[in-house]
């Protein structure tokens, strides 16, 4: 997962990996940053398995690739690694021409696409991308349900904030689109 500090990358890592454990399968999410969190590029990496988990380094060759970040979401440098049969889910209203460009060279990668920073705006807060983005993540992937999303949620949060939460992550699912 690509995004910034204080966008909710490293919490999106954490719950993803959370609800997969909820559907017995074995998952690790950890970070990597730098010192300045804050507005600097964050990294959040989840692995996910039907079977027990050894290897704790970065993720190299991933599967899925995650942006969170808008701005980042146009840059092909978020493909660095991808399988040729990978999935990538990116915050944005439709996909750059770059881009485009740079999956087509993986003919069997998928690639999906949320206007998640509208969603949370239409919410009253930004904070919420990363809840609509775990629900786009659930339909493009189908690597967890939405029903264990929403239980790591309530365990979270609370109130308005859950609801919102909640809110975002069924508007992601619904409205991701396939590019």
């Amino acid at each position: 997962m690509h995004g910034r500090g204080g966008q909710g990358v490293v919490t999106a890592a954490r719950l993803l990996a959370e609800a997969c454990l909820l559907e017995n399968k074995y998952s690790l999410s950890f970070p990597e940053f730098g010192p300045e969190r804050s507005g600097a590029p964050v990294r959040a990496y989840v692995r996910i398995s039907d079977e027990p988990i050894d290897v704790r380094s970065l993720v190299y060759d991933p599967e899925v690739v995650v942006s969170i970040d808008p701005k980042l979401s146009s840059s092909t440098e978020i493909l660095a690694g991808l399988d040729d049969e990978g999935i990538v889910v990116i915050n944005s209203r439709g996909v750059s021409e770059p881009l485009l460009e740079a999956i087509s060279s993986k003919p069997r990668a998928k690639l999906y696409y949320l206007d998640a920073r509208g969603i949370a705006l239409s919410l009253g807060d930004a904070r919420f991308e990363n809840s609509a983005m775990l629900g786009a993540v659930a339909k493009a992937t189908g690597i967890v349900s939405l029903g264990s999303l929403e239980s790591v949620l309530r365990t979270r949060f609370k109130g308005n904030v859950l609801e919102n939460n909640l809110k975002a992550m069924q508007l992601g699912y619904e409205r991701v689109g396939k590019a």
